[in-house]
């Protein structure tokens, strides 16, 4: 998960030569974006572990309470905000991210969905620059 501050320490090596004797690692079998967590600059550091994909969970009587239709959830951001501000009512938060210190992946996957080069936007792809300014 730190494949960048590794590097720039010298501290892991490629391991392209090891997958690639060692028939049991599949390389296809991850899913692409977590493989390209693992590669800088055509080289393979590791192996994807410890991966998770988002899950949105919405309570169907709560659209229905909301006059939303319950079997539409939002597929865009923007239907998300606008679902989110009709749900924020009657002591109900419309939308809730966790925002504690084990949930800095959920900042990097939002970053990720609503930039323009979602290859580009939280660093450049060699990780040697920041793309956004705080």
């Amino acid at each position: 998960t730190e494949l960048y501050s590794m590097l720039d320490m010298n501290a892991i090596i490629p391991l392209d030569d090891f997958i690639a004797k060692n028939t049991d690692i599949q390389m296809a079998d991850f899913y692409p974006a977590f493989v390209e967590d693992t590669q800088s600059e055509g080289k393979t550091y590791s192996l994807p572990f410890q991966r998770s994909t988002i899950v949105m969970y919405y309570n169907k009587e709560m659209f229905k309470a909301a006059g939303l239709d319950p079997e539409k959830p939002p597929t865009t951001w923007d239907e998300l905000v606008t679902y989110a501000k009709k749900l924020n009512k009657d002591g109900h938060v419309g939308l809730e991210i966790p925002g504690n210190d084990d949930s800095y992946w959920m900042f990097q996957m939002l970053a990720r969905q609503n930039a323009s080069d979602p290859k580009q936007n939280i660093m450049s792809s060699d990780g040697k620059k920041a793309m956004f300014d705080t």
